[in-house]
């Protein structure tokens, strides 16, 4: 059971109270379903690199032009940067390292993983829905979890126009 904890400062002339809920551990993120599947339109590269934001948004370094991309998460390409770089740390884990990510060397599986647990894995290609993609599907290995592990993007390489398709998963409450 949690208990209420009674929180009170003072900030100037302004007095700032609250009742805070403490539960004895915060809920997470038992699995993850697909969102989203976006084609940038774009030829893949196994050097492009996604990254993915707390609100869902992508930063897609495309490493073919040197450009980024910002990507929303459901109308596609918003943003286009010509000669710009994403900064090279990648986000293969949430900011508190509570959940990591994991990519099978064969670039079929992605996993996530708490500790020692795998809380979940997929294989993207049972996600197509009406692409045909290459075998193996996953573009490289840099793909992205937010820092809160809520989404997760992968670049996925569609095998008729190879195209790079961004398949965005979101985290289902546990």
């Amino acid at each position: 059971m949690g208990k209420i904890q009674r929180r009170s400062a003072r900030f100037a002339d302004l007095e700032v109270s609250e009742n805070l809920f403490i539960e004895g551990r915060i809920k997470g993120y038992s699995s993850w379903k697909l969102y989203n599947i976006i084609d940038t339109n774009l030829t893949a590269s196994g050097d492009d690199i996604p990254l993915i934001t707390d609100k869902g948004t992508i930063y897609w370094f495309y490493d073919t032009t040197t450009t980024s991309y910002v990507v929303d998460k459901d109308a596609g390409i918003v943003a286009t940067y010509p000669n710009r770089f994403i900064p090279s740390f990648f986000f293969f884990a949430s900011v508190l390292g509570r959940y990591f990510l994991g990519i099978d060397f064969n670039q079929i599986y992605i996993a996530v993983h708490e500790d020692q647990t795998e809380l979940w894995h997929r294989n993207v290609a049972d996600d197509r829905g009406a692409y045909v993609l290459t075998i193996p599907p996953i573009a490289g290995f840099f793909n992205s979890m937010s820092s809160r592990g809520e989404w997760i993007v992968v670049e996925v390489i569609e095998a008729v126009t190879l195209n790079a398709l961004l398949f965005i998963y979101r985290g289902v409450k546990a």
